[in-house]
């Protein structure tokens, strides 16, 4: 033996088939064990990878380990890993235990029961000892309180553990580096115990790779300076160690499961049938397909159905993978199955959209039963990556907890959003604003990133180069409305895409598949789900569809989705109230205040040219009446409509300026078309060149009355124009009543067509005064908040109390509208009508 010390290494937490009681829900319902593994295919993988000395540690067992020692003499020492308990709670941590002897394991087994009394017989037996995966809540009840106590009582943790994710491993090792004397004291005093040593504030790290399916066995590892096995130990015990290797994400421990399951279920009926039978045999057994499983898989590419084509794809395409993995390795063949899992479900969910649509159509969907049974094993086969990715975000909130106690990150820094919305490219109010704040995060280099779904068609569109794309995998316009088309995105490539963003928080604008794609990334990653209720789609369904069971239906659907968020932020107070009044809870209910860029009264001289040119009248006794948004049925365009109508009729000298698109545009042509000279229809216009419409224009009417909001309203009012809104949504919350415009009963179209002809006749006999109104209503309107504002709030660290809107606070919350108002009027005159 030499004297010359070297970099020796080894994986030090490694389980084999002697870990009978399974830690993961789905191997519980299996009944299967925690680990198949034979002794000696560890011992092979661990010395593959150059581990120099090789130990087992089951779980409060240590026969496996004794076999290796039996087997492997002189480079194997006997270990465990413990469960301990603390009694005050019954909460679970594991111990590592290393280089034990059978009669120490037998103490330990009995001292476990009580986590402080197993400390001290481990400090006084001077036994080398790491804790494990120490942020990992293994029956729930981890907390603060007893990582404080852990970090306290032990000397020595698992810096990386090789299958809790790099997030979890990262913090942890920054919160070990970030102790100090101080703290130690702080701590000690604080749970009135005594830390392991007098350095505690230096803590040892030992990494190993956690490893139950033997795919990654000595992967990961610990490595120190020695000579010897003893030596080696004595590092671990002298804090002198350092842990490296491969760090796995939640795929390697979903493809994990999926080797234990099928080791299960060979072991339990001696093989297993049908398509799962196949998968199990293609991914894990290097013997290849017996003769009867060929002859299933080719059967099944012969088929006629298109779901068995599908399968058939699938199953071919993993052969090929496994084929190729022995040159590429396992981190490539478990990426490579992810991806055709993907590609199957998405293959599958496409046909089920296709069958659905034709239902809908009246056409055929005889297929649609047979992809819907098809599509179960099919997710079946994807729970384990989804329970997996839970099952590695679950400590996320202790891992805030410990980043904020330990100030690894900066005070006030921004959080990480992804905010996903169904509509990113399309003609409406959530459109516009995601476009604007896209936009304007871009410029501020903010954390805020949107999520949308895309095709082929919508590259194009300006925000594209801003989005973080879903993959569509089917999409579907319906019949009674058609001014949207429903993407739906692939699920476990999204999955995917969201998971590599590591979010803080997710913000959700739609309840459509993105905004549930969206959701369930939330909830699988743990962090907050805010919703944003941009749109009263039951009230727009009232308008559009009519249909009394369908319109309850989408009711029903939109309270459960808006009661999963953590927060629901809302445009007006108006909604407020009505979410209120529908029984979401009043404390998580937040105003939302949308706002415009600092310089958007600006505009481009060119543009102001080219619109005055192409769509306004060189004549100065012509009053320009302005409707900008998207034209469609709910927005009571047939009330635009015979005011105009009104106004012509009595020999004003006015023109209609419409910019927007939608299904009721031609019914609407063709209604004015008696009128066609003195009416503008400008269809789709960019929001650069919009803003030319509200400089040029004299007033702007908006009798839409299901706006959550009315963006259009805030943008008209910021370049001064005078509105007109109904006394519905949220539009009348914009405008100050009687000073920037005019809130008006939408029941009573007379009063509409007075308070126009009132105003056409002041921008005609005193268009000074008018002019000087408008400047008045612009200087106001600068001073709003903007979207760098909203930003910051959506970004930064937010206050977490809210005020309820009780019953009893809905009349002081008027009161408090109404004196916020008579505030706002300060400087801004009352525009009298004659």
């Amino acid at each position: 033996m030499s004297s010359q010390r070297k970099i020796v290494r080894a994986d030090l937490h490694v389980h084999s088939y002697y870990s009978k009681h399974a830690s993961e829900w789905i191997l519980q319902r299996l009944g299967a064990s925690e680990s198949y593994t034979p002794i000696e295919k560890i011992y092979q993988l661990a010395k593959e990878k150059g581990n120099e000395y090789v130990t087992i540690t089951d779980h409060n067992m240590i026969d496996g380990a004794c076999e290796l020692i039996r087997l492997h003499p002189d480079d194997c020492f006997i270990s465990t890993e413990a469960t301990a308990y603390f009694p005050e709670d019954g909460c679970k941590v594991h111990i590592l235990c290393y280089d034990i002897t059978v009669e120490q394991f037998a103490v330990i087994q009995r001292a476990r029961t009580n986590i402080y009394n197993l400390r001290d017989y481990l400090r006084q037996e001077n036994i080398a000892c790491s804790v494990a995966h120490a942020t990992y809540s293994v029956n729930e009840q981890l907390t603060l309180e007893h990582v404080e106590k852990l970090l306290v009582l032990f000397d020595v943790f698992e810096g990386i553990n090789g299958t809790r994710g790099q997030e979890s491993n990262r913090i942890w090792r920054r919160v070990l580096a970030s102790l100090t004397p101080e703290e130690m004291v702080r701590l000690c005093a604080k749970h009135q115990m005594n830390p392991w040593s007098t350095t505690s504030w230096r803590k040892g790290q030992t990494g190993g790779s956690d490893d139950h399916a033997g795919l990654f066995a000595g992967f990961t590892w610990t490595s120190a300076e020695a000579y010897s096995k003893s030596e080696f130990i004595n590092a671990i015990r002298g804090k002198a160690t350092h842990p490296g290797g491969h760090i796995g994400d939640f795929k390697s421990l979903a493809y994990g499961i999926y080797k234990i399951t099928s080791e299960h279920f060979r072991q339990k009926q001696g093989a297993i049938t049908g398509v799962t039978g196949l998968l199990a045999s293609i991914l894990f057994h290097d013997k290849g397909l017996s003769f009867s499983e060929r002859f299933f898989l080719k059967k099944l590419g012969l088929r006629r159905s298109v779901r068995d084509k599908i399968m058939s794809r699938f199953l071919n395409g993993l052969r090929t993978i496994t084929q190729d993995a022995a040159s590429f390795g396992a981190d490539w063949q478990i990426m490579q199955a992810y991806d055709a899992l993907a590609i199957l479900l998405d293959d599958l969910m496409a046909e089920i959209g296709r069958s659905l649509e034709k239902g809908i159509k009246g056409q055929s969907s005889e297929d649609i039963f047979q992809y819907l049974s098809s599509v179960l094993p099919a997710l079946v086969f994807a729970t384990p990556f989804i329970s997996t990715l839970r099952i590695l975000n679950k400590n996320r909130t202790l891992n805030n907890q410990l980043s904020e106690m330990f100030h690894l990150r900066p005070q006030g820094s921004a959080k990480r959003v992804l905010w996903f919305s169904d509509t990113v490219a399309d003609l409406n109010g959530v459109s516009v604003t995601i476009n604007e704040l896209a936009e304007c995060a871009f410029a501020e280099e903010a954390p805020l990133r949107f999520v949308g779904c895309l095709t082929a068609d919508d590259q194009h569109h300006p925000i594209a180069t801003r989005l973080l794309q879903l993959p569509c995998i089917f999409e579907f316009t319906p019949t009674f409305y058609n001014a949207h088309t429903i993407r739906f995105p692939s699920l476990l490539r999204s999955l995917d895409l969201i998971t590599h963003e590591r979010p803080d928080k997710i913000i959700i604008s739609t309840p459509g598949p993105v905004g549930l794609t969206g959701y369930l990334a939330a909830r699988l990653l743990g962090v907050p789900c805010e919703g944003i209720y941009h749109t009263d789609f039951t009230k727009q369904a009232e308008e559009i569809i009519g249909d009394r069971q369908m319109i309850d239906s989408i009711d029903t659907y939109i309270q459960w989705f808006y009661a999963r968020m953590d927060i629901i932020h809302v445009p007006s107070q108006y909604y407020m109230m009505q979410l209120a009044d529908k029984g979401h809870d009043r404390f998580r209910i937040r105003l939302f205040q949308r706002g415009v860029n600092p310089v958007y009264a600006e505009v481009d001289p060119h543009d102001v040219q080219t619109a005055r040119e192409q769509w306004f009248s060189t004549n100065s006794d012509h009053v320009t009446l302005l409707y900008t948004g998207r034209l469609s049925k709910e927005k009571n365009l047939d009330v635009l409509a015979s005011i105009f109508e009104a106004l012509r009729a009595q020999n004003l000298p006015v023109r209609l300026l419409i910019a927007g698109d939608g299904p009721e545009r031609e019914s609407l042509e063709q209604r004015l078309a008696p009128h066609a000279s003195h009416v503008c229809f400008a269809g789709r216009i960019d929001s650069q060149k919009l803003k030319s419409f509200y400089l040029l224009s004299d007033i702007f009417v908006f009798t839409s009355t299901f706006d959550t909001f009315g963006m259009s309203v805030l943008e008209a009012q910021t370049f001064g124009l005078p509105a007109l809104v109904s006394q519905f949504g949220g539009p009348q919350e914009i405008i100050i009543d009687g000073h920037t415009g005019y809130v008006l009963d939408i029941s009573c179209i007379e009063r509409w067509i007075e308070t126009c002809k009132k105003l056409v006749h002041e921008r005609l006999t005193h268009p000074a005064e008018y002019q000087a109104w408008r400047d008045e209503i612009k200087l106001y309107f600068k001073q709003c908040p903007t979207w760098v504002d909203l930003i910051n709030t959506i970004t930064e660290k937010e206050s977490t109390t809210a005020r309820p809107i009780g019953d009893t606070e809905k009349e002081l919350r008027l009161g408090e509208m109404t004196q916020q108002k008579i505030k706002k009027t300060n400087g801004i005159h009352a525009y009298r009508l004659s």
